[in-house]
């Protein structure tokens, strides 16, 4: 495969095949057989803005022709839109060390003082979770008396099993 191939998909043909409400999903399966086939590599990535340009009008309605730019990438091959921006990958170092000496600082292991410093930040935090949360709660600042209060007028104005609901009484 050269470096980068530029395809335009035929999908009408197959998404006629199945229901409305299903063109979509076809669409996206043809794309990637399609590509399968002539590319001849069995891994396709679909790229992020091929697959919202398949899905922009719906499930329903997907493009009937789609231009892509299809590239490798180690084993893999990437399929996006023509006009979609390529992302690529930078790799910075540190200034004055090598790139290896940077992941073997992040690998080290963390040290006991570490270890104390976080369980005492940790701590820390829940105590003044509970602090917030006791201010909040209601049974604890004197509510219970209300509470109770307001159960009795409720059990007042409850008609007893042998009355008749107010709603259901001839006057």
């Amino acid at each position: 495969m050269a470096d980068e191939q530029i395809f335009n998909i035929p999908l009408r043909s197959e998404f006629q095949k199945v229901p409305t409400w299903n063109k979509a999903k076809k669409a996206v399966k043809a794309t990637r057989q399609f590509l399968i086939r002539h590319v001849k590599v069995e891994n396709v990535l679909l790229g992020k803005y091929l697959h919202e340009e398949l899905m922009r009008h719906g499930r329903q309605n997907p493009p009937h022709h789609v231009k892509v730019r299809v590239w490798k990438d180690g084993e893999k091959v990437k399929a996006d839109l023509i006009d979609a921006p390529r992302e690529e990958k930078k790799v910075e170092g540190v200034k004055g060390k090598k790139l290896d000496e940077k992941i073997t600082e992040v690998a080290k292991p963390k040290t006991e003082d570490h270890d104390k410093a976080e369980a005492k930040e940790k701590k820390e935090v829940l105590e003044h979770q509970k602090v917030e949360h006791k201010e909040k709660h209601p049974l604890e600042e004197g509510k219970l008396e209300d509470k109770k209060v307001m159960e009795k007028k409720r059990h007042k104005n409850m008609p007893s099993h042998s009355q008749k609901p107010t709603h259901e009484k001839k006057k």
